[in-house]
């Protein structure tokens, strides 16, 4: 869809309904733009100016289908908001819109969601000495009257308000960055902690209770995403956790590299890809790629990726020419801690005529010791190579030279133990590990 200049630039941004870009303008300025996909073909319609792309540091957007609430912080910790009105296609097939588009300051809100038809928003900041919303401020969360915009609880009966009260202290002002709904409530990532709103009933008064109080929090807006019925966050340890939609939590992991991203480059966006189920967590020199079975790397830098009608994927991306595959396994002892042989490895893989592939094993004879590479060897016409490497620990690498029009079903080993046994295979409490590459 686009090539991105100016990292993160354009970044897509998807709603419920909708599907947005933030766009860099030659001036500088950044506008929020919806796209349409009408007769195979994106067409834009800019819905407004969010200020100056330097100092934008996130946007959320509450869609409720006839109209959407934009938000944002700049990197000073500011927020913005707007609502912006009904778009239809006039009878000369041009895009407009019927109603403008609304500024919100008494109160104004960094972030925001749509939650069962229900509007909610966190971080509450207000430049009004009298204002009902001052006391909440970066820790407060708001809710409409049930069916309706109205977030003053003397005019809306089920509306409500409340400073939320996280698991962690840091150190610092609690700031809530984002609030992403799920089938069974809200979730809300600040810096300190990651929590669920639950809808409840509290003395016969509506209410949002707090639940699942787990993650120590994030850094930023754009190290969450995710849809209604997963989401993953970077929290401020650089390790990845993937929420369930009950408030769940997992821990996926992958420190190492994640730290490695930010010492390279903190500009980190997470997105995330219904479709095949895949989390893009990324900057402008690495993209990790994290599913359902591990992770890998990517030799595309992605800011969001989205699946038009037509079924095809689309994304906002950097390129840097890279397409050579690489997978490496995590560390096995094929069931023994004793010295044995990897003889052989077999690559179950199908790639076209003129690509080349190629296998070897990293192999160290203590837990406390780095590991050493083997040679490359040629993966032949039947998926096996001839490694014939002895030691304690090995970890199974291949590499292709080019991922396109390639398959790769698997990865395993021949084994020969020290009373001569052979086994093909990889013992079955490690096989559950994964792979990564």
């Amino acid at each position: 869809m686009a090539d991105i200049t100016i990292w993160p630039r354009p970044l897509l941004v998807n709603s419920q309904y909708r599907l947005f870009s933030i766009v860099l303008q030659p001036n500088g300025a950044a506008y929020l733009v919806e796209l349409y996909f009408i007769e195979d073909h994106w067409t834009e319609n800019i819905s407004g100016w969010l200020g100056e792309s330097a100092t934008i540091s996130q946007v959320d957007i509450a869609d409720f289908g006839n109209f959407y609430v934009v938000s944002g912080l700049d990197i000073n910790g500011k927020c913005y908001a707007y609502t912006s009105g009904q778009l239809q296609i006039n009878p000369l097939g041009e895009i407009e819109r019927i109603s403008g588009t609304t500024p919100h300051a008494d109160p104004c809100f960094g972030t925001c969601c749509n939650f069962r038809g229900n509007f909610l928003a966190g971080n509450i900041q207000t430049e009004n000495p009298n204002s009902i919303w001052k006391e909440y401020g970066t820790a407060g969360v708001i809710w409409s009257e049930v069916g309706s915009y109205e977030l003053n609880p003397q005019d809306g009966r089920t509306a409500g308000f409340k400073q939320e009260q996280f698991p962690f202290n840091t150190g610092v002002k609690p700031v809530i960055y984002s609030m992403l709904p799920t089938l069974e409530g809200v979730v809300v990532y600040s810096n300190s902690g990651v929590v669920m709103l639950k809808p409840d009933l509290v003395n016969n008064t509506f209410v949002y209770s707090t639940q699942n109080r787990e993650g120590i929090g994030v850094a930023s807006g754009r190290h969450c995403a995710g849809d209604l019925y997963v989401q993953g966050y970077v929290n401020l340890d650089r390790e990845f956790y993937v929420v369930e939609a009950n408030g769940q939590q997992t821990k996926r992991g992958y420190k190492d590299i994640i730290t490695q991203m930010f010492a390279e480059d903190n500009r980190i966006v997470v997105s995330y890809l219904p479709k095949d189920y895949r989390f893009y967590i990324s900057n402008s020199k690495t993209c990790l790629i994290v599913n359902r079975f591990g992770a890998y790397l990517s030799h595309q830098k992605v800011a969001g990726a989205a699946v038009a009608p037509n079924g095809r994927l689309y994304g906002s991306f950097m390129d840097d020419g890279d397409y050579e595959a690489r997978l490496i396994t995590d560390n096995l002892d094929f069931g023994s801690r004793g010295i044995k042989s990897v003889e052989s490895l077999l690559v179950g893989l199908d790639h076209p005529e003129l690509t080349t592939s190629d296998s070897s094993v990293d192999w160290r004879m203590a837990s406390n010791e780095s590991f050493e590479p083997s040679d490359w060897i040629p993966i032949g016409y039947n998926g096996e190579s001839a490694i014939h490497v002895s030691a304690r620990e090995f970890r199974l690498k291949a590499r292709i030279s080019n991922y396109i029009d390639t398959r790769l079903d698997y990865i395993t080993a021949n084994v020969k133990y020290s009373d001569q046994r052979f086994k093909r295979g990889i013992s079955p409490t490690q096989a559950n590990r994964g792979v990564e590459g």
